[in-house]
């Protein structure tokens, strides 16, 4: 499989076979109206082939923006990074709030969030910024 994933980095090409995935509704919480379609989240499971080269792209991409600080990584960045979640985001944003309480301070939080920002880049915009960053190949 490594020579063959190899092989897949040299040429820039992920198989359309490992591509192909299924599609599974989640339903969303609470009780839709009669008259309303019912919200489901959409995930995409794609198969073990494409999920292990996913990873391995994952891995080759983490290791060279640690080895990098053009990478611009931020600090401040929990999403897609190893060793972060959800939680460490929320104890920094009490640890920032409740020192500011503690002082007689302030503290305002703004939130945004930009529905499916992810999804609706266009893909020439992410190559540019590869190649504007100089990630390998």
């Amino acid at each position: 499989m490594a020579h063959i994933f190899n092989i897949c980095l040299k040429n820039g090409e992920f198989s359309y076979n490992w591509k192909c995935a299924y599609l599974v509704l989640i339903p969303k919480a609470g009780k839709p109206d009669a008259s309303e379609t019912p919200k489901a989240r959409p995930i995409c499971l794609i198969n073990e082939l494409g999920k292990t080269f996913e990873r391995v792209l994952a891995e080759r991409i983490f290791l060279w923006q640690m080895d990098n600080s053009g990478s611009d990584l931020s600090n401040n960045q929990f999403g897609f990074r190893k060793n972060r979640s959800t939680c460490d985001a929320l104890l920094l944003i009490k640890r920032i709030t409740s020192s500011a309480v503690k002082n007689e301070g302030l503290a305002f939080i703004v939130s945004l969030d930009i529905s499916n920002a992810f999804n609706s880049i266009p893909w020439r915009v992410i190559r540019e910024a590869f190649r504007r960053k100089s990630f390998p190949p």
